[in-house]
């Protein structure tokens, strides 16, 4: 005759079982896959990252992204993120900054691509740096607009309210498509 015993499962998910009828939990913000057997197997979630395996997982700080594990990703130069971010997607230019590859609508306002700000086709690649906005031009939430025929903007400008018209014109008659 035989022990009567219990079958033995594989470790559930989000836990580690080194043996033996013991089975702890993942450190908060980390999961593991059915069957680890160490801490180390415990991997932080998107928008944590960890300095080491057996470390508690920490929020990914403001300007850097966290696809997992243990480690960060800066934004490329000129961008930011917010605390937590778990994509490079996350990243928006900084103001006056933009990465000058604007999304369109067409007229049923539809998604029609990317143009740059020669109406170009363009990929918009956030692994890129953010280029600083040029002069007569606002960069505003990622965005490449142009201040209105006969008013100048400084480069750099974040603000509609930075275009302002040439001597010789008012608002009247510089306003075209005021931003």
């Amino acid at each position: 005759m035989g022990l009567d015993c219990d079958a033995c499962l594989l470790c559930e998910p989000g836990r580690f079982c080194p043996g033996g009828e013991v089975s702890v939990a993942c450190h908060p913000f980390s999961f593991s896959l059915p069957g680890a057997s160490q801490e180390a197997e415990c991997s932080c979630v998107a928008g944590y990252y960890s300095i080491n395996d057996t470390t508690p997982c920490l929020k990914c700080p403001p300007g850097v992204w966290c696809s997992c594990c243990l480690s960060y990703v800066p934004c490329a130069n000129a961008s930011t993120s917010p605390a937590g971010s778990r994509v490079v997607a996350e990243c928006f230019c900084e103001q006056g900054f933009c990465h000058c590859c604007t999304q369109t609508k067409d007229s049923a306002w539809h998604d029609a691509g990317f143009v740059d700000s020669g109406g170009q086709p363009c990929v918009l690649d956030f692994e890129q740096p953010c280029v600083q906005c040029g002069p007569n031009d606002v960069c505003v939430n990622d965005t490449l607009l142009h201040c209105p025929e006969n008013s100048l903007a400084p480069a750099g400008s974040d603000d509609a309210r930075n275009c302002v018209c040439e001597g010789g014109t008012s608002r009247n008659t510089c306003e075209g498509l005021w931003l």
